[in-house]
């Protein structure tokens, strides 16, 4: 299920070039018209249903190939959201009973907040997986926050790193004009990053071996944790 809200401010430390709006627009509009088809297979991982998503427009415009790749993601991808109002976004899921036993955050385009805030979320998430996905484009914050986000998931062993920033060097031409949104091939490039992030369940809690990857948010132990 994909929660697609729209922005009407954009957050990126003043920078409102009309491009960079235009590709937020055709993020929500290729996730809005892709969701009907993606929720009519979410039958399909049952525990999938287990993983909230909150995000940006660079995870509305994956957002349909997050479905196809984990159908039944919980997506709450919104143009213009700061990592700055992560903290208070998963609490508010937290108390409405809508904060899952895997929180994805795919936060950091937009240019306010780091390692501050990034503590707090994984406070209000308590003892669930959490999935940080690295922020990727030419801005100027880009380095700071994806350097917050590694030595997060470093201080906590229930928080690993889905490196999307690496995941897409060299593939700009595959991204918007803007060169953060990701275009058709480049969502499922980000979609398979995401599900391909080390997997952080009760194994590594106690301090055991685990393959260097594993599908995070199909994990058994990460899915189920809890229930």
């Amino acid at each position: 299920m994909i929660v697609a809200t729209r922005g009407l401010k954009t957050a990126d430390g003043g920078n409102k070039a009309a491009d960079r709006i235009a590709a937020d627009e055709r993020a929500l509009h290729s996730a809005e018209t892709a969701s009907t088809d993606a929720s009519a297979s979410a039958s399909a991982h049952p525990r999938a249903e287990r993983i909230t998503a909150l995000g940006d427009s660079v995870m509305l415009a994956s957002a349909p190939a997050l479905e196809d790749r984990i159908p039944g993601i919980v997506i709450d991808a919104k143009v213009s959201r700061q990592l700055a109002v992560a903290p208070d976004e998963v609490r508010s899921l937290g108390k409405t009973g809508r904060l899952n036993q895997v929180l994805l955050i795919g936060l950091g385009t937009n240019g306010v907040g780091g390692r501050q805030e990034l503590e707090q979320v994984v406070e209000a998430a308590g003892q669930r997986t959490v999935v940080l996905v690295t922020g990727h484009g030419p801005v100027t914050w880009k380095d700071r926050v994806n350097s917050a986000i590694r030595q997060t998931a470093e201080a906590h062993a229930n928080v690993v790193v889905a490196d999307w920033d690496h995941a897409v060097q060299g593939k700009d031409d595959l991204l918007a004009n803007d060169h953060i949104h990701p275009g058709p091939t480049t969502a499922k490039l980000y979609a398979k990053t995401v599900a391909q992030a080390p997997c952080s369940c009760d194994a590594r809690r106690r301090g055991g071996e685990l393959p260097s990857t594993a599908d995070v948010l199909l994990c058994h132990g990460c899915a189920t944790a809890g229930s």
